[in-house]
C-alpha cells in the first residue's frame, strides 16, 4: 500500500512538471509571435470605374504635412475592366512597430495623368499589451508548476 502511494505520488509530480513545462512552451510561443512578425501597414483601397487607368502609386510620410516618397516600385498595375472597378491591398513592411504614417495613393492614366487622393493615416502595430501580460501568466505559472513537481519529488 505505502508502495502504491509513493508510486502515485511520483506520478502526480511528474504530471506538475509536465503541465508546468507545457504552461511555459505557451507562454514562450505567445512572447515569440508578439515579437518575430514584421510590423506591416496594409493599405486597401477600391475603385469603382477605371477608364484609361494604368495603374496607382503610393506615396508615404511620417507627418500629415511632411514630404510624401513614393513606397512602390513599379507601378501598381490596373486590374478591373474599365467600368466595373477592383479591390486593391498593397502591404507596407518598411515600418517601425508603434509609428504612425501617412499615405497618399494616386492614379495613373495612361496619358501618365495623375490624380493624387487625400492622404490617410495608418499605424504599424506594437506588442500588444494583453499578450504580454497573458505570457507573463503563463510563465509563472509554468515555473510555479515545476517547482511544485520538484518539491513533492524530493519529498
Amino acid at each position: 500500500m505505502v508502495v502504491s502511494n509513493q508510486r502515485n505520488n511520483q506520478r502526480s509530480q511528474a504530471l506538475l512538471v509536465f503541465i508546468g513545462i507545457l504552461w511555459l512552451l505557451l507562454g514562450a510561443y505567445i512572447l515569440y509571435a508578439q515579437f518575430s512578425r514584421p510590423a506591416t501597414i496594409e493599405i486597401e483601397w477600391q475603385t469603382e470605374t477605371e477608364f484609361d487607368t494604368a495603374g496607382f502609386n503610393i506615396y508615404r510620410s511620417a507627418s500629415p504635412e511632411g514630404e510624401f516618397v513614393q513606397i512602390n516600385a513599379q507601378l501598381i498595375p490596373s486590374q478591373a475592366d474599365p467600368s466595373s472597378g477592383a479591390s486593391y491591398r498593397y502591404v507596407d513592411d518598411k515600418v517601425e512597430a508603434g509609428q504612425t504614417y501617412f499615405y497618399k495613393l494616386e492614379d495613373v492614366e495612361y496619358n501618365n495623368t495623375r490624380q493624387q487622393h487625400e492622404s490617410i493615416a495608418g499605424q504599424a502595430p506594437n506588442v500588444e499589451i494583453w499578450a504580454l501580460i497573458l505570457a507573463a501568466i503563463s510563465l509563472v505559472l509554468g515555473l510555479a508548476l515545476i517547482a511544485m513537481g520538484i518539491k513533492g519529488a524530493k519529498n
